[in-house]
């Protein structure tokens, strides 16, 4: 692979994360749910923020919570799976915690609160949209899976249990969690969960058709 090659690879990563960042934060915004993992991850901060912090002196914000909870998710694997981590799971879980932080701030000028149910939906279709592409655009570029995707390969070459089992039950357990713990549940969670899937899979195949067939792999 040439440099220009892996130059190239690590835009797209950054670029695939930065949307993945952009449509958790659409999710907050709206207030209709969010992503299964963001829900975990929002409970967690809200944990945080409400029992701890004041004894630490900071609080701990959604994106930073997602940086963190990615960092002990690839040490885990790499400890308990032997799976040292590629350079594009380190970008991912880094960029798209710190686009949660960039972006929510600027949506939150919007006068969300003030929009229709049929607008609120639409916002959220794009950000499925936009979640989805990102997630294609990262995985295409090769340079390995996000910290979850990482835990969900592990588990099913360790459990010897379908892809598609591992995934649901992930997430099933990733939104009860965050929902105990106070994380934005709704029906956009539901929406998230069954539309993210075949948006990554038409971007994957969009990718590999018209951006990875004029940089082929070397």
């Amino acid at each position: 692979m040439s440099i220009i090659n892996k130059i190239f690879r690590l835009v797209m990563v950054i670029v695939g994360s930065m949307l993945i960042g952009f449509g958790i934060a659409v999710y907050l915004c709206v207030q209709q749910g969010s992503d299964p993992w963001t829900v975990l991850f929002a409970g967690i901060s809200q944990l945080f923020n409400t029992y701890i912090s004041d004894y630490v002196g900071f609080e701990v914000s959604i994106g930073r919570t997602n940086q963190i909870m990615g960092a002990l998710i690839v040490i885990f694997v790499w400890i308990g799976a032997k799976r040292k981590p590629n350079v594009g799971t380190i970008i991912n879980f880094i960029v798209v915690g710190a686009a949660i932080d960039l972006f929510t701030p600027m949506l939150l000028q919007f006068p969300w609160a003030a929009y229709s149910m049929i607008i609120k939906i639409g916002i959220v279709l794009l950000g499925i949209v936009l979640m989805g592409a990102g997630i294609g655009a990262y995985v295409s570029a090769d340079l390995g899976e996000g910290p979850i995707e990482l835990l969900m390969v592990v588990l099913v070459e360790k459990l010897n249990i379908q892809v598609q089992i591992i995934k649901i039950s992930m997430d099933l357990l990733a939104s009860l969690i965050g929902f105990l713990l106070g994380g934005p549940l709704g029906w956009a969670t539901v929406a998230s969960a069954v539309g993210i899937g075949p948006v990554v899979q038409q971007s994957m195949k969009a990718m590999n058709k018209y951006v990875w067939k004029t940089k082929p792999r070397s």
